[in-house]
């Protein structure tokens, strides 16, 4: 017995697949990102000012994911982040930010600077233990 199928079938039938995939898709990217960013973080407090209050860990530095702060500078003190060898962990944001310009051509100087990759200690959430490394890609800009 053969099966013929109408035009009208074969669209709908591709339609109920897309509809299907892109549901699962969503339902699995939800699911991954929920396993990165812990209930906690979700839900974090705002204080007075608006800004987002991060947990601090035992050593008096707060920590969690950059995407929750408000603002640059409301970021937490350890910022999540995965290592070049697929670790999750932390880089220090004052490491992530490095010497900051006085004016613009200090700016314009250290940018003329920056060669290739700068490599970051990628630390445990208690800001002290190493437990890999963080590659920033880093271009010099040139004139």
């Amino acid at each position: 017995m053969r099966l013929y199928l109408s035009r009208l079938q074969v669209i709908i039938l591709s339609l109920i697949l897309a509809v299907g995939a892109t549901v699962g898709s969503v339902v699995f990217n939800n699911a991954s990102a929920e396993s990165e960013h812990p209930a906690l973080e979700q839900s974090l407090p705002k204080d007075e000012k608006g800004q987002t209050v991060f947990p601090k860990n035992k050593n008096g530095q707060t920590y969690g994911s950059a995407a929750f702060a408000v603002s640059p500078d409301n970021e937490p003190d350890l910022i999540k982040a995965w290592g070049a060898d697929g670790n999750l962990g932390y880089v220090l944001k004052s490491d992530l930010d490095g010497d900051k310009p006085k004016n613009p051509e200090e700016a314009i100087a250290q940018q003329k600077l920056q060669k290739g990759d700068r490599i970051i200690p990628l630390y445990d959430v208690d800001g002290k233990t190493v437990i890999g490394k963080f590659i920033m890609s880093g271009a010099a800009i040139h004139n």
